[in-house]
């Protein structure tokens, strides 16, 4: 009866010790597992969360690089005629010169468009310049503060037509279209009659070269 009751007592007591030995180790090792997974998680979270905020912070100076120069507003520039090549046998050849009066650098690209005005009100007087190369070459030229660009123009005179055909008047001056603008800039001159027939072209211009020429 005694070796029963010690036997009973022995089973019993080995049992909650095996089960609590069990829960004890399975659950450490799940909050480990747990813990690891989750610190791991976070690890990730943060290192990918890092490297878009690195590569954030790195793309924004190439953004600000790209901005560059821009082009040249009517607002920024000066236009005057230059002597050029003089003139003779019914032609002028002024150089038309675009300065940049601002406080930022600028660009200027191809041909400025041209034309006559008068009766005192800015009205086109004739056809605008025909453009012509003349193996002049089309480059972007960066105007500093106070830097040049010029354009040559010939310019044929109104006499060398019938005045019937030609219908002259003396134009009050020269408006100017820098390169890719809307606005034009005036520049005031006498010199020169235009002929008010359209289908006359006394103005040709050539593509904008580096410097006040």
């Amino acid at each position: 009866m005694i070796t029963l009751v010690a036997t009973a007592a022995a089973l019993a007591g080995c049992t909650p010790s095996t089960s609590s030995s069990g829960s004890t180790t399975t659950s450490v090792a799940g909050g480990a597992t747990t813990a690891a997974a989750s610190a791991s998680a976070t690890t990730t979270t943060t290192s990918a969360s890092a490297a878009t905020s690195a590569g954030t912070t790195a793309s924004a100076p190439v953004a600000a690089a790209s901005t560059g120069v821009g082009k040249c507003l009517a607002s920024q520039l000066t236009v005057t005629l230059g002597a050029g090549s003089g003139s003779g046998a019914g032609h002028a050849y002024p150089d038309l010169v675009l300065t940049n009066k601002g406080t930022t650098t600028c660009t200027v690209k191809g041909y400025p468009g041209v034309s006559f005005v008068g009766n005192g009100n800015g009205t086109q007087l004739g056809a605008a310049a025909t453009r012509q190369a003349a193996g002049v070459p089309i480059t972007t030229l960066t105007l500093a503060p106070g830097a040049a660009a010029h354009a040559q123009l010939s310019i044929t005179m109104a006499g060398n037509y019938d005045a019937a055909t030609c219908n002259p008047k003396t134009a009050d001056g020269l408006r100017v279209y820098p390169p890719d603008e809307t606005h034009s800039v005036f520049v005031a001159t006498t010199s020169y009659t235009a002929c008010q027939n359209a289908s006359i072209a006394l103005l040709i211009v050539r593509p904008l070269q580096a410097g006040a020429a």
